[in-house]
């Protein structure tokens, strides 16, 4: 059994903070809570229903108690930065496994005891508090709904309903801003869906159904189907693997919009696809998109046409 010197300050006493802390008081390793909210009452209510042995409407004061050697921030961690760095701070140096432990607890909740083990190690050796930190600022200060607006591929949006990580809601409105985005609730407290639960069953089931298949076996590239292409369409064929779109093919080749689009048509009949998704699939599986410009400069030489 553990002992019980892990310190946790918790920010936020909404849904998922209550959450956390209910999960902290049960953890063996946790012997002192303190928690805090923009509201002090919604703190000190917390506070009781947990055994929290200190409460206040201050992060900063609650971060700053001595016995706090660690801690989590349940609020709109864009609006809480410093509470989130200081939790990585103390989080990343803290050599104390079972802060890792609790950490991966809001990650993967409902998992085998080697699955938490994996995770723990993996935040050990993942990275270092600064380097964590400094990937992290700009996190908080980029806006991604504009952007989301413009997506123009098909988009599956999958979360979780109790996700203890990121709330259920953040999820749904993601998807509301990519147009024509399905989303997919799945019944599962992990934020990372793990094959050992019911969920992962709906969650392959929903991607296998999303992804493009193949008529003819993926991976497999027959030399007859490589010299059927033309070096025009082999460029092309390049540069619609890398994700790019027919306009931007054209201004990368020296081409027209149209004749990218006749190139791509013709492609689609040669490898025997119908969708630009499946040509994608099938151009990454036979090496394209990731080519290095040696590798390209030589299959083109090698093209007879």
């Amino acid at each position: 059994m553990p002992s019980r010197d892990l310190g946790l300050a918790i920010i936020g006493s909404g849904r998922i903070g209550t959450l956390r802390a209910r999960l902290a008081k049960d953890h063996p390793a946790v012997g002192y809570i303190a928690v805090s909210d923009a509201e002090p009452a919604k703190a000190g209510e917390l506070a009781q229903k947990v055994g929290a042995q200190f409460d206040s409407g201050d992060n900063e004061a609650v971060i700053a108690r001595p016995e706090v050697n660690a801690v989590v921030v349940s609020t709109s961690e864009g609006e809480h930065l410093k509470p989130v760095l200081k939790a990585i701070e103390l989080g990343w140096k803290n050599d104390n496994p079972a802060f890792r432990q609790l950490f991966t607890s809001l990650f993967i909740p409902e998992s085998t005891a080697e699955q938490a083990r994996s995770l723990n190690d993996l935040l050990r050796v993942a990275s270092s508090p600064q380097t964590a930190i400094k990937r992290l600022q700009p996190y908080h200060h980029v806006d991604l709904r504009e952007i989301a607006s413009q997506v123009r591929c098909p988009a599956l949006v999958f979360h979780s309903r109790s996700d203890a990580r990121i709330p259920f809601e953040q999820g749904r409105a993601l998807a509301t801003h990519i147009p024509g985005a399905r989303f997919v609730p799945l019944e599962s407290r992990n934020h990372w869906v793990v094959n050992t639960e019911p969920a992962w069953a709906q969650f392959v089931a929903e991607l296998e159904n999303f992804l493009p298949t193949l008529p003819a076996a993926a991976g497999t590239v027959g030399a007859v189907v490589l010299d059927a292409l033309t070096r025009r369409e082999l460029q092309v064929l390049e540069l619609v693997a890398a994700g790019l779109d027919n306009k931007t093919i054209g201004r990368r080749l020296g081409i027209s919009e149209k004749t990218v689009r006749n190139r791509v048509s013709a492609i689609f009949s040669k490898v025997g696809v119908n969708t630009r998704p499946q040509a994608i699939v099938w151009a990454r599986d036979a090496g394209f998109g990731r080519m290095d410009r040696g590798r390209q400069r030589l299959l083109l030489r090698n093209c007879v046409r």
